[in-house]
């Protein structure tokens, strides 16, 4: 079995580049792609690292335009696709791509201090989602009420055995090459967040199962930051527009238009009672922006990004 890993990188080339070092060996192949983030000295770059192929583009059109990008020039019977600010050996990814054989697989992820990154969703992330994510007094009485409890993730304790799954944290994720040329990759139209959780899903509806792999550990850097930091994350335009994107292209525009205005209502309330206003106005205004005519037609599925 020929394993390919394409590493999309964006403004972190010298990640990058550890990653792909790491990991050469036990691959067959490795290709790491630029989303117009670096323009220095490419053929130096190229020159010092032989075994691996670099695409350098000249737009940025999101992770999964960089990732499909990738794919498109692979050769191997399963695809790792990475983001660069992770950590984990060739063999782990290697385990990883074994258990993708005819699906989808994903590791068990921890944060730069070791600690569990619950990444395993049972289920589809709609209401209680979004009255979750963009009402931050939602999210505080639902941790005092019930710890530990989140409206898609899987409990701790599963994250430690391997299982199917609904859809899993695309940080890593290793895909059957022949299901991702069927499925015709990510969706471009996702520009960053939720391409994976739509990969996910139209795998499940074409047969092919989604696992979670809890002996493979990835060290994801970019959930070492503390939890205020990740709800702003949460509240950024782009994950907010990809929030209900997703909604609508699964479950329909009325339905993403109702959840809209959940959303946009929690954030004001959210602006007005605090905890973490800066989140809190972060998501009111990422809410406002889809509004504007010009950038904000997350309603209505689309093939790219606005």
């Amino acid at each position: 079995m020929r394993v390919s890993l394409v590493v999309v990188n964006y403004g972190t080339i010298e990640a990058a580049r550890s990653l792909a070092d790491s990991a050469r060996s036990a691959l067959d192949e490795v290709i790491v792609v630029d989303n117009a983030s670096f323009s220095a000295d490419r053929p130096s770059v190229e020159a010092a690292h032989p075994g691996i192929r670099f695409v350098w583009r000249d737009t940025n059109d999101g992770y999964g335009a960089g990732a499909n990008a990738g794919a498109r020039l692979a050769s191997g019977d399963v695809l790792i696709v990475s983001n660069a600010d992770v950590e984990v050996d060739g063999a782990g990814l290697r385990r990883l791509a074994e258990a993708a054989a005819g699906g989808v697989a994903a590791p068990r992820f921890v944060d730069g201090e070791g600690r569990l990154v619950r990444s395993s969703h049972r289920r589809e992330p709609v209401w209680l989602s979004t009255a979750r994510e963009y009402c931050g007094p939602v999210a505080a009485a639902a941790a005092r009420l019930r710890p530990g409890w989140h409206p898609t993730l899987r409990p701790e304790a599963d994250h430690y055995a391997d299982h199917d799954t609904g859809h899993v944290l695309g940080a890593v994720m290793a895909v059957d090459a022949d299901l991702f040329r069927r499925l015709g990759g990510f969706d471009e139209g996702f520009f960053l967040y939720r391409e994976e959780t739509d990969l996910c899903r139209r795998a499940r509806e074409a047969g092919a199962p989604v696992r979670h792999v809890a002996d493979v550990v990835v060290t994801h850097r970019g959930d070492a930051s503390p939890g205020d930091h990740r709800a702003l994350v949460a509240a950024r335009p782009a994950a907010v527009r990809s929030h209900y994107r997703y909604i609508a292209k699964h479950f329909g525009p009325v339905r993403a238009v109702l959840a809209w205005l959940i959303g946009a209502a929690g954030s004001l309330v959210w602006v007005a009672t605090g905890p973490d206003r800066r989140s809190a106005r972060s998501s009111l205004s990422s809410h406002l922006r889809l509004l504007d005519p010009r950038g904000g037609r997350a309603v209505r599925p689309r093939s790219r990004p606005a």
